[in-house]
């Protein structure tokens, strides 16, 4: 349990400690004044009871005092006290309900990984990517440390393209506890095909992507001609495959239900969310103190 989730129980703790404290107090209160010579616990708590539920709501114009058989001052603390309890319960429950109400705010989820950075620092998260797409070949021997580093975490769970895009994976992945590296265009198709299986899904997309390599390596005039020829075939069919781009638009939109969603989960409210809601309640307890000592030290005065 954290830190801020112990202040909040023991708030509530002291504030129910204290509304017994209170209630406590007024009944031997009550109990000191209208106790007949025979005392009966039931008989007092039934009384009070009937008392304050039923002579708070009603008064005659000749009478003064809650309770109308006793004049003296002390059964004035019974109105006060239940009149600063119903304001003080009421703002306090205001108070939070405009509260928690504020904190139902729809806002963008985070993201368990988004850059490579994110993923070199992070241990719960584990890096995967298809087997076929060769992944270490462009990230082992690129010179770049924060690659290196990352695919050191990434070539032992290496797997076949239909492991990683099963349910079972993905489903890890919604969880964060796995991270797929793969192309743009391949992640929105699969992402896609998965939103019409589930209807629904939380996934997130990274944009910052990592370019492992240049244009111009992948086309130097020393490469062979077999791999030139290769390289523009596969680039070809990949344009030709869909020229009007209707097959990857609709994708995109698809996928989009698994990404660009928002979470609407109520946020622990901190004890610096509640500093309004404390002093109105510490007020009505010091009120209430307050009346109690003074009627007391009339009545002994008197």
């Amino acid at each position: 349990m954290s830190n801020r989730r112990k202040i909040c129980l023991l708030v509530w703790i002291g504030m129910v400690f204290a509304a017994i404290a209170i209630g406590v107090t007024c009944t031997f209160v009550y109990q000191s004044i209208l106790t007949p010579k025979e005392f009966s616990w039931v008989t007092m708590a039934r009384q009070y009871c009937w008392h304050l539920l039923s002579y708070a709501l009603r008064q005659s114009p000749t009478e003064k005092y809650l309770l109308r058989a006793n004049r003296t001052r002390l059964s004035v603390l019974l109105p006060l006290l239940t009149t600063i309890w119903i304001l003080c319960v009421g703002l306090l429950m205001t108070a939070f309900q405009s509260l928690l109400v504020s904190k139902l705010t729809v806002r963008k989820s985070h993201a368990f990984v988004d850059t490579m950075a994110d993923f070199v620092k992070t241990d719960s998260t584990v890096g995967t990517a298809p087997t076929e797409i060769q992944l270490g070949d462009v990230l082992e021997n690129s010179s770049i440390p924060l690659y290196e580093a990352a695919w050191e975490k990434i070539k032992d769970n290496l797997l076949p393209g239909r492991t990683v895009f099963s349910s079972h994976t993905m489903e890890k992945v919604q969880r964060g506890e796995f991270c797929v590296f793969h192309g743009y265009v391949v992640l929105r198709n699969r992402l896609s095909d998965y939103y019409k299986k589930r209807a629904v899904c939380q996934f997130h997309l990274s944009q910052q992507h990592f370019f492992p390599f240049s244009l111009q390596m992948a086309m130097q005039k020393k490469t062979t001609e077999l791999i030139y020829e290769s390289f523009n075939l596969g680039v070809t069919r990949l344009v030709d495959a869909d020229l009007p781009g209707k097959s990857l638009k609709a994708a995109v939109e698809v996928s989009s239900l698994c990404t660009s969603f928002s979470e609407t989960t109520l946020r622990s409210l901190g004890l610096e969310n509640i500093y309004g809601v404390l002093a109105m309640w510490a007020a009505g307890l010091l009120c209430g103190f307050v009346i109690l000592i003074v009627e007391i030290i009339i009545k002994r005065l008197n």
